[in-house]
């Protein structure tokens, strides 16, 4: 009787340090925040130039969240994470075509919280909402422009300037990075 007690005492601990839009048991373990997206990434235009994928379908994660939970096609590489991860999540992979287009249109920035970030931490996540010719909506965790040499596959095509490939450094969320090209904030 007294051991139940103490665990009922810590969960309830514990769920007072939720978030108000959070649930450890029922909703959802994840809030996020919109970024401002800077006025010269947003004036410029992205283009896939090497292999990507799509994962479409629902997030199962990400389901409960206002505006990455709308969101159904994920841009992602296949490098490190196998194609098996998004179809037992019940989403579908396909490839992008080489020279698609996107406009950045948000910035959004997810953190998890409660017990479930005993498995990858509490993030926080940075995201890009892209939409491409066609007006579809895509998201792309930063780091899927690439953390290591060689995997960048997206390049931006500034309103001026010369064009550069992007890379997951290549922004700064939401403190500056020296070699940041785009800081988003609050």
């Amino acid at each position: 009787m007294r051991a139940s007690a103490g665990i009922m005492q810590a969960l309830a601990l514990f769920a007072c340090t939720l978030p108000a839009n959070a649930s450890f048991l029922f909703g959802c373990n994840y809030t996020e925040q919109e970024l401002r997206v800077p006025s010269d990434l947003a004036a410029g235009k992205i283009v896939l130039v090497r292999g990507a994928y799509v994962a479409e379908g629902d997030d199962p994660e990400y389901t409960c969240l206002p505006v990455l939970g709308r969101i159904t096609h994920q841009i992602v590489t296949l490098t490190g994470i196998k194609e098996r991860y998004y179809t037992e999540r019940g989403q579908s992979v396909e490839p992008l075509t080489r020279g698609r287009t996107f406009r950045v249109t948000g910035a959004i920035s997810t953190t998890k919280h409660g017990i479930t970030t005993m498995d990858s931490g509490p993030g926080p996540v940075y995201y890009l909402i892209l939409a491409d010719e066609n007006g579809q909506t895509f998201k792309m965790a930063n780091t899927a422009a690439g953390i290591n040499r060689g995997e960048p596959f997206l390049e931006f095509i500034p309103d001026s300037g010369e064009p550069f490939m992007l890379e997951a450094h290549s922004f700064g969320w939401p403190t500056k990075r020296p070699d940041a090209r785009f800081v988003f904030t609050p």
